[in-house]
């Protein structure tokens, strides 16, 4: 009988070291639980903030790049009549350095100083010289040793160029 005691006793000392274990081992898993709960949780946002960013960037390179396709096809339909804008009267070169100054911002101008002399009637120049063919009225010839150009000062443009004989470049 006294076995039986002795093991009843240690039995319930073994019940209440289980049950402690197991109250334990609850806690640690439901305490694990919860972590990774908070991890997924975590995770997820962390995912939701990278589709957020993708996002704005996809639309940003596709937004920039319409703006660029867009730009590009402008550009490409642009006629040489859109290109060549007027210039206003007060804003043209007037006196033989402007005329020069000018006309050497699209061409390389030889050494020396020029003759200059704007075309009065043009269509007189025309039928005496194929090389006033595209002049009017108010452009300038603008004459070196060896070369000469057709200046447009209205559209700041050169019309025509040639060596001093006459055959247009």
């Amino acid at each position: 009988m006294k076995l039986f005691i002795l093991l009843k006793r240690f039995l319930k000392k073994k019940e209440s070291q289980v049950k402690h274990a197991e109250e334990e081992a609850s806690s640690f898993v439901n305490e694990e639980a919860q972590l990774i709960k908070q991890r997924i949780e975590n995770r997820k946002l962390k995912q939701r903030k990278l589709k957020i960013i993708l996002g704005t960037l996809l639309f940003l390179v596709v937004f920039l790049g319409g703006i660029a396709a867009y730009s590009q096809y402008k550009l490409q339909t642009l006629t040489v009549d859109e290109l060549i804008v007027d210039i206003p009267k007060e804003k043209q070169p007037r006196t033989g350095q402007e005329i020069v100054a000018a006309l050497g911002r699209h061409i390389l101008l030889p050494e020396g100083n020029p003759q200059i002399a704007e075309v009065q009637d043009v269509a007189q120049l025309k039928m005496s010289q194929a090389f006033f063919e595209n002049a009017e009225n108010g452009d300038v010839v603008v004459v070196y040793d060896s070369l000469i150009f057709l200046y447009r000062p209205s559209k700041d443009i050169v019309i025509a160029s040639g060596d001093i004989s006459g055959t247009g470049q």
